[in-house]
């Protein structure tokens, strides 16, 4: 594959602006801190796996201008012997569901 000569050269941008211009051109969306957000643990489940994962359902709402985004996650954590162990078998974040 051959890269057009037009590109425009990437030395010396910093990690900000390549995330910037990777964002803008990529996906069409500049870069934006919410201005607010907040977790809520909807659920939890304490013997998820059979009894070897700590399951919690949390929801995150970012609040962006006038727009609102709710993301639902599904934290596990495995556990051992009744205690959870965040450093055994590495948990882990799903994305759920998406809604406005």
């Amino acid at each position: 594959m051959k890269l057009p000569e037009n590109l425009p050269s990437l030395k010396g941008r910093s990690r900000k602006t390549l995330l910037s211009i990777l964002l803008k051109n990529e996906y069409d969306s500049p870069l934006f801190r919410p201005d607010q957000v907040e977790f809520m643990v909807t659920g939890e489940r304490k013997d998820a796996f059979a009894g070897k994962a700590f399951q919690r359902h949390v929801l995150a709402k970012l609040t962006l201008g006038e727009r609102r985004f709710d993301f639902l996650f599904q934290v596990v954590l495995p556990t051992f012997r009744g205690a959870v162990r965040p450093g055994t078998g590495g948990g882990f974040f799903l994305l759920h569901r998406r809604f406005s």
